[in-house]
């Protein structure tokens, strides 16, 4: 089995970062937009914090752009204040690029932490395109406010990523001229190592998650079925053989609430089981059980809406949250989180 680090990914999930090493020489180079974007944009290589934030700004002004040319609003002056661009200095981030709809209003942000290069100029485009499709909706009754089906808004963000063509790099004066229709096959293959790759981790973490949900899957055997898994749909292993002994489940973003990701590939909507439950915070930092690990984001981002109570923000003793305090001054560690209740 392949070792799954050696892919570019830890989870293997996409294989592009070894775009490099697979790269065909017989046919004309792809651009090289990371370098063109450290031309365009001044201070991108900048080691001082106020001159990197004002260099993910700039980049993300990139996707506000595109949706403006598109007939969009520009996205509002709060989101370039509000949003998190790069990584703070005083506290651990989860940096997995999300979306943020903060009040189903106008009050739009993403979470990023952005460096300047290729993958991040494309994740731009990608959120923002939430971000607008957030704010379409904004106006109809609440039920209606959210995709389709689960995998509506990624399809959104994906769908324009395929619109980051030569053709529209060079109107970005990004590149000076349009490579030849040969280019198109490395720039075909790099696709095909994000997309194509991503098929069967896809299917196997909602196969996993589906067994553990539904009982199929013990505890005991948590780690012995992700590793087959693995190893069955693609024919990768772990890093080493002692990490069988460590179970390593990738956290992916619509995981935690509760969605699946074979509609964001096949339009799917498929249902999920119920859970339901107290979850104290500090249980949930020593468990290794992958269902309730799950719940971590779950936890968090219900934390804002339902309990104000204490000053109970945020799972403020994890790691990757931010620090806030209740009135007292004391970290909310110890108090019952809201009875979570994920509806199929």
């Amino acid at each position: 089995m392949i070792p799954a680090h050696l892919l570019g990914n830890m989870w293997a999930q996409e294989w592009d970062n070894i775009y490099d090493i697979v790269a065909p020489t017989s046919v004309p180079s792809t651009c090289d937009l990371e370098a063109a974007l450290k031309r365009q944009i001044p201070n991108a290589t900048s080691t001082d914090r106020g001159q990197q934030l004002e260099a993910a700004k700039a980049l993300a002004r990139y996707g506000d752009s595109f949706y403006m040319s598109l007939g969009f609003d520009a996205l509002p002056e709060t989101f370039y204040q509000r949003s998190q661009f790069i990584r703070p200095r005083d506290r651990d981030v989860e940096c997995h690029a999300s979306a943020l709809d903060m009040d189903a209003n106008l009050d739009l942000r993403i979470k990023m932490c952005i460096h300047i290069d290729a993958d991040n100029f494309v994740t731009v485009h990608h959120e923002e395109g939430h971000n607008e499709y957030q704010r379409a909706y904004r106006n109809l009754p609440f039920l209606f406010r959210n995709g389709a089906n689960d995998g509506f808004h990624e399809a959104i963000g994906d769908s324009i990523a395929l619109a980051i063509t030569p053709e529209y790099l060079k109107q970005l004066h990004l590149i000076d001229t349009i490579p030849p229709p040969e280019a198109d096959i490395p720039l075909q293959l790099r696709a095909a190592l994000d997309k194509v790759a991503f098929l069967p981790f896809g299917l196997l973490i909602d196969k996993w998650r589906w067994q553990v949900f539904s009982g199929q899957t013990k505890p005991p055997d948590y780690n012995r079925t992700w590793w087959a898994l693995r190893e069955h749909y693609q024919g990768g292993g772990p890093t080493r053989p002692s990490h069988r002994g460590r179970l390593r489940p990738r956290r992916q973003s619509p995981h935690p609430r509760q969605r699946s990701l074979r509609p964001v590939l096949s339009g799917e909507n498929l249902p999920v089981p119920v859970l339901q439950g107290h979850v104290r915070s500090r249980w949930l930092q020593r468990t290794a059980e992958p269902v309730q690990l799950f719940w971590l984001e779950s936890c968090r981002s219900q934390t804002a809406s339902y309990a104000r109570n204490g000053g109970l923000a945020t799972l403020a003793d994890h790691p990757e949250t931010n620090d806030r305090r209740g009135p007292s001054g004391r970290q909310a560690t110890d108090r019952v989180f809201p009875t979570l209740v994920f509806l199929a």
